[in-house]
């Protein structure tokens, strides 16, 4: 898990709009839980996709003394395999 400190006047809700407005489009879906101190956003390749696997994202959110920490979760990276061994096998 990979983590950052934001420092200045910061909002974790902010950061979950922004999360949300930038990944919620195209091939991506990003859903936030929780409100407040603490929000946990996912981001994740749309269900209904043809190649590439499905692969997600957890981003936890929350405020901190100084500004809000950002925890980044491990990736799905099983759908991706599963994808590029299915074209390696038709190919």
């Amino acid at each position: 898990m990979e983590q950052r400190t934001y420092h200045g006047n910061l909002d974790p809700r902010d950061m979950a709009e922004a999360l949300e407005a930038e990944f919620n489009r195209g091939e991506y879906v990003a859903q936030q839980v929780g409100t407040g101190e603490n929000i946990m956003m996912q981001i994740a390749t749309r269900r209904n996709q043809r190649v590439g696997g499905r692969t997600a994202l957890s981003v936890a959110i929350q405020r901190v003394e100084d500004g809000i920490s950002v925890s980044l979760g491990q990736k799905e990276w099983y759908g991706l395999a599963a994808s590029l061994g299915q074209t390696a096998l038709e190919a």
